[in-house]
């Protein structure tokens, strides 16, 4: 429904990214990103977890519920369990040819030299582009 969505007001040349996990991350047990972030700014020091190690992918569903916590000096401030989907390079672009969209590009990092299948790919960054 969201790509459909999606369709419907891109405009023709435009295009529409989609940045999702690296599918080694899920299908290699390959650790490709971090899972917690530190930041220190205007005298508070802030925390992120996304997820724990034991967080566990649903192989029929492919869905993670990931705890995702943010604590602002030492204390919690938000924390909340986020289902995160997993898609395959082909599970999305069959999603988005259902939609009406086409792949124009698939990249593995902001840089466009960077190919999916690079051992330093750590993201699924997936161009489409509105078809017929």
């Amino acid at each position: 429904a969201h790509l459909s969505a999606v369709r419907e007001h891109l405009a023709v040349p435009g295009r529409y990214v989609v940045e999702s996990g690296h599918p080694a991350e899920y299908l290699a047990g390959s650790k490709r990103v971090e899972t917690e972030w530190d930041l220190d700014r205007a005298g508070h020091h802030v925390h992120i977890r996304w997820g724990k190690p034991d967080d566990e992918m649903d192989p029929v569903t492919q869905v993670t519920p990931y705890l995702v916590t943010i604590t602002i000096d030492g204390e919690i401030a938000a924390e909340e369990i986020i289902a995160n989907r997993f898609w395959t390079a082909t599970e999305l672009e069959a999603a988005g040819r259902l939609a009406g969209l086409t792949v124009s590009a698939r990249y593995g990092d902001f840089r466009e030299d960077l190919t999916l299948s690079d051992d330093r790919a750590w993201r699924m960054f997936t161009v489409f582009a509105r078809g017929g």
